[in-house]
Formats: C-alpha cells, sequence, structure tokens
C-alpha cells in the first residue's frame, strides 16, 4: 500500500468494533492495493480507552 494513501475504511461501513482492521486489510487485497511483502501499520480505536495497533507484513 502506498504510504501516501492510507486506507479509508470507516466511512464505507462506519464502525464494524473489533472487525474493523481485518475487514480493512480484506478490502485493501482485494482491491488490490496489498502486495506480498508490504509493511503494513495498523491502528484502530473504540469507544472508551480501547484501542489496538500493530506493524506487520503482509503475505502467505
Amino acid at each position: 500500500m502506498s504510504p501516501t494513501r492510507p486506507q479509508a475504511f470507516f466511512g464505507l461501513t462506519g464502525s464494524l468494533s473489533a472487525s474493523n482492521i481485518p475487514s480493512a486489510l480484506a478490502v485493501a487485497e482485494r482491491e488490490g492495493r496489498l502486495q506480498q511483502g508490504d509493511v503494513v501499520a495498523t491502528h484502530a480505536g473504540g469507544s472508551g480507552i480501547c484501542w489496538s495497533s500493530a506493524v506487520l507484513r503482509w503475505g502467505r
């Protein structure tokens, strides 16, 4: 994925709570925006003080 084009997913679906990150990754892969070996930084925040982030290398 281009570092200058973040995946904008919330506007399409609203909040999916815990499934925001995997859903956004699935859409990005389907659209061809993820390639083998890409480094992906994820971050999601929920209501209250819930949040999650990870950096991963995309591939099977």
